[in-house]
């Protein structure tokens, strides 16, 4: 007599905090996760800005920024469209490829805002990140008229989760 049954594959609640662990070991890593989503937005200019005295990381660039279909995109862990777009409206040969940019921001920072302009637009979301979050997680995005000229995204990260000189904690 045979037995059988079916399972669903799925992933469980903490998939992204658990790949954080794993992935972003270093410091290093983590701002290079995001400085290459700066590059594949066809940035001309990077910067990374480490206040020690604010304890306050800012990583801004001068990219073509998100709309909302963007900032959604940012935030679906595991799905990119670089590898069905991989060459940026620039010509550049984009790097990313994995989805996982806000895993890094999690490994970072204990809160943070993201702001992103494109074509006139200026959306921001802020997140206060706790050990506990799960990876479904609503959050708020707030909507600007900006200079349609302004385009790009900074990242400004607050209650840092390393110190100067260390890797993560």
């Amino acid at each position: 007599v045979k037995d059988s049954f079916t399972v669903t594959r799925r992933h469980g609640a903490d998939l992204g905090a658990t790949m954080g662990k794993v992935l972003f070991q270093n410091l290093r890593t983590c701002i290079g996760e995001l400085v290459c989503n700066a590059y594949d937005a066809d940035a001309s200019t990077v910067r990374v800005d480490y206040d020690t005295t604010k304890g306050v990381l800012r990583i801004f660039d001068d990219g073509t920024g998100m709309d909302r279909e963007g900032v959604d995109a940012f935030y679906r862990l595991g799905e990119s469209e670089k590898p069905r777009n991989p060459i940026s409206p620039k010509g550049r040969k984009r790097i990313g490829k994995f989805g996982i940019a806000t895993i890094a921001l999690r490994r970072l920072a204990g809160n943070y805002v993201l702001e992103t302009a494109k074509d006139g637009r200026l959306l921001v979301v802020e997140e206060n990140i706790s050990d506990t979050d799960l990876d479904s997680k609503v959050l708020d995005v707030t909507v600007q008229q900006t200079n349609p000229e302004r385009h790009g995204t900074t990242l400004t990260l607050h209650n840092l989760r390393f110190k100067q000189g260390d890797g993560l904690l």
